[in-house]
């Protein structure tokens, strides 16, 4: 009651339905636990290692239906630990972080977010496929979310309009961003014919605008919309729809997709980097200070480490610090 004396009346209403949907994402993951009913998976895997065992764990047959157990290896050691569920957090975080390190050819950096690039041998492993269902496993196990896609992908994976999200930031080829800014400038008729007709990559032959037709003043912005499609959407179509597969397992995606929660487990939210930036920054220091004699402590430290490094933009809130 003393809560919402200090709201307004659509605040309150607001925090009201806000909670409702956060107790409804929980009930869902809760709800996909009571499906993993088959006999346990154990996994034992060094850190330097974690990409390829995840990826046959995630490719083994009905793999979503078996609680896991992550037993890390040193030397071919496994680790001494009373699993509480650190492991498996590390396990996926370390995943998360393989998947979009610059070797897989995965995922291209823009900003802060990462887009996924048309890789036609990640494709053909269903490696999009196999990171999809990672998201939904590592949140069975109270794991990490995976915050790291622009709000453009996240519509389009819960099949909501995006159109109007897809920006020229979001380019990374500087041609086609040069080009498009050309475009956006020109004021004449005979400026825009210049520009389409100095275009050695063919743009407009390969985005799939109309055959034949003219870019006009008054098409210019519906010229860019194509682009900007092409470039963002349909070069990834495979990759996108690859991950709205792996979302489903155990029918996920189907129960979160009308959640706004759901971009908090997808999404960075560029609103809150500075303050992950600052606690970021004061926990590295105090971390890196810290001395460490055992084997368990060392390891603790090097895991806490980092996630620190990928902590900047996330929600601090969802980032489950938790080790062992």
């Amino acid at each position: 009651m003393g809560q919402t004396l200090d709201m307004t009346k659509e605040e309150a209403v607001s925090d009201m339905k806000s909670k409702k949907k956060k107790d409804c994402l929980e009930m869902i993951v809760c709800e996909m636990r009571r499906q993993q009913t088959r006999e346990k998976i154990i996994v034992q895997v060094g850190r330097d290692s974690v990409f390829q065992a995840a990826v046959k764990y995630l490719q083994g047959s009905d793999s979503e239906k078996r609680p896991l157990e992550v037993q890390f290896k040193v030397d071919e050691h496994v680790e001494d630990a009373v699993n509480l569920g650190g492991p498996n957090r590390e396990f996926f975080t370390l995943f998360f972080k393989a998947v979009t390190e610059k070797k897989q050819n995965m995922f291209e950096s823009v900003g802060p977010y990462v887009l996924p690039v048309g890789n036609q041998g990640a494709i053909d492993k269903k490696l999009f496929t196999v990171l999809g269902k990672a998201i939904v496993l590592s949140l069975c196990c109270g794991g990490p979310p995976f915050l790291k896609l622009a709000p453009y992908i996240v519509s389009y994976i819960r099949g909501h309009e995006y159109l109007h999200q897809l920006e020229l930031s979001l380019v990374n080829n500087s041609y086609l961003r040069e080009y498009i800014q050309k475009i956006n400038r020109a004021t004449t008729q005979e400026e825009i014919d210049r520009i389409i007709g100095e275009d050695q990559e063919k743009f407009m032959e390969y985005c799939g605008w109309s055959n034949g037709e003219m870019v006009t003043l008054d098409k210019v912005g519906q010229y860019i919309q194509v682009l900007l499609t092409w470039e963002l959407v349909s070069k990834r179509k495979e990759t996108l729809d690859q991950m709205k597969i792996g979302l489903d397992t155990l029918n996920f995606l189907e129960n979160v997709k009308d959640l706004d929660e759901l971009e908090s487990i997808l999404c960075v939210d560029v609103s809150q980097e500075k303050t992950a930036e600052y606690v970021r920054s004061e926990l590295f220091k105090a971390v890196s200070g810290l001395e460490c004699r055992a084997i368990d402590e060392q390891n603790a430290k090097k895991y806490t480490i980092s996630c620190l490094e990928d902590f900047t933009g996330m929600y601090p809130r969802y980032y489950l610090f938790k080790i062992y």
